[in-house]
């Protein structure tokens, strides 16, 4: 087995205590690091002391001094030479976006001997930076390099501004290869935003990369390559080429857009008299739904939009908005208040008073556990942020109420008595967010016992989705695209479009800018979704009689890779280099009291370790079966599970999903379905 490389991060600093928190933060995740070095270039601020209080919990974390400032290059230096590590990271101290997997993305290719040094550009951050990258790639801080790299680099051409542009020839010249990551989501704001004189200080930094690259040979370098008889006709030939199929691509890209938005039936609200938003977060509302909010409200229609968390919690917020190297439980309260805030002004923006706005207050990042919790013996539940057991907020639905499934269910079913709704828009059972699909599961349990309780009662349901692998794209405050449904789901469900005018699509822009803290926070990610449509599929709620057969369908064979959700890229299974199984098709029989699911998985290289089947009762119940294999009568990719309804108490309603494990390893699931069992539907 291969020994573990020796890798070392080395972080310049100059003057960067308000943003180097939280770099230091995603580094200590990681646990295959080996050194974290930073060296405080003669900074005036505390970013020393913030590296030492950092250091208290960080055995691995280093921190070298200069005491003048004697510029990136020479800071780079000195960690070299404090340092063994054959293997390194170079980033700049200031990065906003950056998550584990950019580490990895980094490093891996010069770990594998794919390249001896990888450029780090920026794609999906902000507007500026991306453009930066795009047109000067060279410019990177974001290395993964071989150390020995670093030793090739003329000291005097890496001065002051110049280190990259002479690291990046250096290494040309001297035959290390080189290759592009990209790293998205990620970005920093300008080096002369730090600066006095910006305007000054930005054509001091363009002398010393002109500086860098006279030293290097850069001219030199250029010479040598114009001098080659057919370079330069090949170049312009190429760029022909290119202009030519990037034109002929965005023309395909915008008939087959084209094509697929108008295959999806348009949605209208015909005599829609009541319609209800459930959203798990603050500012899903908007993003669902910004534009059903408006044409509601226009056909005179009543809007009700309920607020389920207060978003209190995100793991670095405090830090990026508040400049919090620690954050305590009053920090994601005060958080959680600012989002609530933010919602109020997006929601009064397109046209809502208070009193059609419900925030209940439950905890982010808790919807998931609460659903899967024993209502009966696992409650309260502790918000893993707030470290509540009972909302911390006034203005609720139901002040300081108890984080408990049995609790939020109890809110639902009040609300829909209430209001009545002939159409409620829910989260869709495939968003990767937890919170997202178990809010899903909660109001779509609600819809059944409602209807249940009063058989003349049939609302519709459709499902909207935020969170699934890169939708939507392309990203960016682009209201001319459409919104379509991901390859992978676009089959699943009956999805439809609601058209939005031109002025509904200026005003849910804005009405997202409200967001400030999430815009702030996930740069163009929010922007993206005023398009000019918005994408809902319609949910149904299967039932089941004494003698009775569905086919399923699976809305989220997918798993998510364990960061925040909320800014987290996610994996669909196809993407992973080894592929294992999957859950592709399940099945469901009822004869009297026997339910029998059969379950179709992919086998390609892993062995199923684990199939489950989860069974939510509405009494809060929760119980877990194991599926077994089918044997040769049904193919050995097939798996099968029978339980007893009269052991669970004879319930008319239930709600099941499937999950493959290897290990402790979710690999695939399914969304939760949730069946209606009276059988006299």
């Amino acid at each position: 087995m291969p020994e573990k490389p020796f890798v070392a991060v080395i972080l310049p600093a100059y003057n960067e205590a308000d943003r180097i928190p939280l770099v230091l933060e995603v580094l200590k995740q990681l646990d295959w690091l080996d050194e974290i070095i930073v060296v405080d270039d003669g900074s005036s601020d505390a970013t020393a002391a913030r590296v030492r209080t950092a250091a208290e919990s960080e055995p691995r974390l280093r921190l070298l001094r200069h005491e003048t400032n004697l510029g990136k290059g020479q800071a780079i230096f000195t960690a070299r030479a404090a340092t063994q590590a054959p293997y390194l990271i170079l980033l700049d101290a200031d990065l906003v976006g950056l998550k584990p997997e950019h580490l990895q993305a980094l490093l891996q290719p010069v770990i594998e001997c794919r390249a001896d040094m990888t450029l780090g550009l920026f794609r999906g951050g902000h507007l500026r930076t991306d453009l930066a990258h795009w047109l000067t790639p060279w410019l990177s801080g974001q290395r993964g390099l071989r150390a020995e790299v670093l030793d090739v680099v003329p000291r005097q051409a890496a001065a002051g501004y110049g280190f990259e542009t002479a690291l990046t020839l250096a290494a040309s010249r001297h035959g290390y290869r080189t290759r592009a990551v990209f790293l998205r989501g990620v970005w920093h704001t300008p080096s002369e935003s730090h600066r006095r004189h910006g305007f000054r200080w930005r054509l001091r930094m363009y002398g010393h990369i002109l500086r860098a690259w006279h030293l290097s040979g850069g001219w030199q370098t250029l010479w040598a390559h114009l001098h080659k008889k057919t370079l330069l006709l090949t170049l312009l030939l190429v760029a022909l080429l290119l202009v030519l199929a990037r034109y002929r691509g965005q023309a395909a890209s915008s008939f087959q857009t084209w094509k697929q938005l108008n295959a999806l039936p348009a949605l209208s609200l015909p005599n829609a008299q009541s319609v209800m938003i459930f959203a798990p977060h603050p500012d899903d509302e908007s993003l669902a739904a910004g534009g059903v909010i408006q044409e509601a409200l226009r056909q005179g229609a009543r809007v009700r939009v309920v607020i389920v968390t207060s978003g209190d919690g995100q793991r670095f917020a405090p830090a990026a908005l508040e400049k919090r190297a620690r954050a305590g439980p009053h920090d994601y309260i005060r958080l959680g208040q600012r989002r609530q805030a933010e919602s109020l002004a997006a929601l009064h923006l397109l046209g809502l008073s208070d009193e059609h706005i419900s925030f209940l207050g439950y905890p982010d990042r808790g919807l998931a556990p609460m659903w899967l919790a024993d209502w009966n013996t696992q409650c309260p539940f502790t918000a893993p942020y707030t470290r509540a057991t009972a909302a911390p907020y006034d203005d609720l639905f139901d002040p300081h109420v108890e984080y408990c499934g049995s609790a939020l269910l109890r809110d639902l079913a009040l609300l829909l008595e209430e209001n009545r709704p002939d159409l409620i828009l829910l989260p869709h059972p495939a968003d990767q967010h937890p919170d997202h699909r178990a809010l899903s599961a909660f109001v779509r349990l609600a819809v059944a016992l409602e209807e249940q309780n009063h058989p003349d009662y049939r609302p519709r349901l459709w499902g909207y989705l935020v969170h699934y692998a890169t939708f939507p794209q392309p990203r960016g405050p682009l209201p001319q695209q459409a919104l379509l449904p991901p390859k992978r789901l676009k089959n699943d469900e009956d999805w439809g479009r609601f058209d939005l005018s031109p002025a509904q699509v200026d005003l849910k822009a804005r009405a997202i800018q409200r967001y400030s803290s999430q815009v702030l926070l996930l740069g163009d990610f929010l922007p993206s979704f005023a398009r000019r449509d918005e994408l809902f599929a319609a949910l149904s709620l299967p039932s089941l009689s004494s003698l009775d057969y569905q086919h399923l369908s699976l809305p989220a064979a997918t798993i998510a890779e364990p960061t925040d959700p909320d800014q987290a890229a996610f994996t669909r299974l196809e993407d992973l280099p080894v592929r294992g199984n999957a859950i592709e098709d399940w099945q469901i029989s009822r004869l009297g009291n026997a339910l029998l699911l059969q379950v179709k998985t992919r086998r390609e290289l892993l062995p199923v370790r684990q199939l489950l089947l989860w069974i939510k009762l509405a009494d809060g119940r929760t119980r877990t079966l194991t599926f077994s294999s089918a044997g040769p009568l049904f193919g050995p990719a097939d798996y099968l599970v029978q339980f007893d309804l009269a052991e669970l108490g004879h319930p008319s309603t239930i709600a099941i999903a499937a999950e493959l494990r290897e290990g402790r390893l979710v690999v695939s699931e399914s969304g939760w379905h949730i069946l209606m069992l009276n059988p006299g539907r």
